[in-house]
């Protein structure tokens, strides 16, 4: 768990919910290790909980050290599985994945709201020659030059977002540089059952792999040889709890 420093940036914070989500899971149970509906079984699957991501003395250096954790814990051959924090450890979570993969990977944010900070980054982007946006249109004037003709080749997802809580330039943003968006009520709603969600996100995260090896193979990686030694380490997926259903979320409120 990820906690927030007392007092910090956002009110009184959010420095006990590390432990009040281990008590709460203590006492109810939430989950079935087997599930009969998905036909999944996590009995043989170690999980472990290494206890909180340390606070610093600032924010910025709270993200460092996020960020070098799942790192650290990814090159051990782990999984890391982050709660808590609020929407910005997406971002820092997934430079501890290009930290420690080395190679292209991709990211997919499940959330109301879009975010493309990750774009931004020259270590998650691939120049593109600085003129032309994926599309092949010209970028708008005005945008620093470290945005300029970024371009992901479709590493990065946007899963559910809807434009009542979009910013409209941040969204245009995303699929500029090569990221794609799937609209809740556009993409995901067609339909009155849940299975085209479901259906949606198989697909994009079928996608999304495979923009990322495709970006590794043109970069002469050996994606083989990689995975062998990282199979885990390639894609990151974030999820705002908001986006959750609360009878699949029983521990959300």
């Amino acid at each position: 768990p990820s906690p927030k420093q007392p007092g910090s940036y956002r009110g009184a914070g959010t420095a006990a919910s590390p432990g009040c989500l281990r008590k709460s899971l203590s006492a109810y149970h939430c989950g079935a290790i087997c599930n009969a509906e998905l036909g999944l079984d996590l009995a043989e699957q170690p999980i472990i909980d290494v206890g909180d991501v340390l606070a610093g003395q600032s924010r910025s250096e709270t993200q460092a050290l996020l960020s070098t954790t799942i790192s650290e814990l990814l090159l051990r051959g782990s999984v890391p599985f982050l709660v808590g924090g609020t929407r910005d450890q997406t971002y820092h979570s997934a430079m501890g994945l290009v930290a420690a993969a080395g190679v292209c990977v991709g990211v997919m944010n499940i959330s109301a709201q879009v975010d493309c900070t990750i774009l931004d980054n020259q270590e998650f982007c691939n120049p593109n020659g600085g003129q032309m946006s994926p599309s092949g249109g010209h970028l708008r004037p005005g945008v620093p030059s470290l945005q300029r003709g970024q371009n992901c080749f479709g590493r990065y997802v946007q899963f559910g977002a809807q434009g009542a809580q979009c910013n409209a330039e941040a969204a245009k943003s995303i699929t500029e540089r090569g990221g794609h968006i799937f609209w809740l009520h556009r993409d995901l709603r067609t339909a009155s059952t849940e299975s085209v969600a479901v259906a949606q996100f198989s697909r994009a995260l079928r996608n999304l792999d495979a923009c990322v090896v495709h970006d590794q193979q043109r970069k002469g990686v050996n994606t083989a040889a990689m995975r062998a030694s990282y199979p885990q380490s390639h894609i990151m997926v974030s999820v705002d709890c908001g986006v959750l259903s609360g009878a699949a979320n029983p521990l959300g409120g």
